[in-house]
């Protein structure tokens, strides 16, 4: 076993188990890989190669309907409190990703006053404090109905300083670098199911949702071309995967939503 210097950011953010443990146990049973490189700082022994990774979604930033306190909708309030309670688990965990899958905003249409409140607070509550904690963070476009085009725009521009914040409005594949080695984002945003009905007009809910799928899936198999499979890749997407179950017990099907099929996942290796 090598003995190597770590600093307390190194330890925070890679897995360990106490000197006394079984790193060949941990290999065999899966939770760690046959060639990931281990080390021992002290009474542990650190796992170099495994990537941290602090993933939310579905934030929906906004004005909800709900109550008011001292002139404040206290539903926005609580969501702004979840952020700080993400961003300050982000500086304690110190994830080498940090992901943010989607809708980030409640709603793409708000009056320009609101907007701007929505803007300035996923800047300055969340993204920048996940920036200054992780190696990497990753922002994905989610549905249009809850994500604007602008709004993204707009969060581009104002956080262009920082250079470890990547924006995906747009399908793409982008290989980062982390201390934990290279990782692959495979990003798969959302899209506006209503541009097909320019193609398919008078198409009824179930065979919309049978062409988005099929769309989807086509774009995410042609993206799993670019992929270089010698490196661990990420797929952010802001989907359902075919026969997930929701809270009430129910599944999605590719008829009822847009979904990603388990068969493409396991196409893309």
């Amino acid at each position: 076993m090598k003995y190597e210097r770590l600093t307390q950011a190194q330890k925070d953010r890679h897995p360990s188990i106490h000197h006394t443990g079984s790193v060949r146990g941990m290999k065999k049973l899966g939770f760690w890989r046959k060639k990931d490189r281990c080390v021992r700082c002290g009474q542990y022994i650190y796992n170099l190669s495994m990537t941290k990774i602090l993933h939310t979604a579905d934030i929906h930033l906004g004005d909800l309907t709900g109550p008011v306190r001292d002139g404040k909708n206290a539903r926005r309030q609580d969501t702004i409190a979840c952020m700080k309670y993400i961003a300050q688990r982000a500086a304690t965990e110190t994830p080498n990703v940090t992901i943010i899958a989607g809708d980030l905003f409640n709603r793409s249409r708000v009056w320009a006053d609101t907007a701007l409140d929505d803007v300035n607070d996923a800047i300055t509550e969340f993204i920048r404090p996940l920036c200054r904690s992780s190696e990497h963070v990753v922002l994905l476009f989610g549905t249009e109905n809850h994500d604007n085009p602008r709004a993204f725009e707009t969060v581009r521009e104002i956080t262009k300083d920082e250079k470890n914040l990547h924006i995906y409005t747009a399908p793409g594949v982008e290989k980062l670098t982390t201390s934990a080695g290279p990782v692959q984002i495979l990003a798969l945003p959302g899209f506006d199911k209503g541009r097909l009905r320019l193609f398919c007009p008078g198409a009824d809910k179930e065979t919309e949702n049978r062409n988005a799928t099929a769309l989807i899936n086509d774009v995410l198999l042609g993206l799993s071309t670019e992929l270089d499979k010698s490196i661990p890749s990420i797929l952010v997407a802001h989907y359902t995967v075919a026969g997930s179950e929701a809270d009430n017990g129910s599944t999605f099907l590719a008829g009822q939503d847009v979904v990603i099929l388990p068969s493409t996942i396991d196409s893309t290796g």
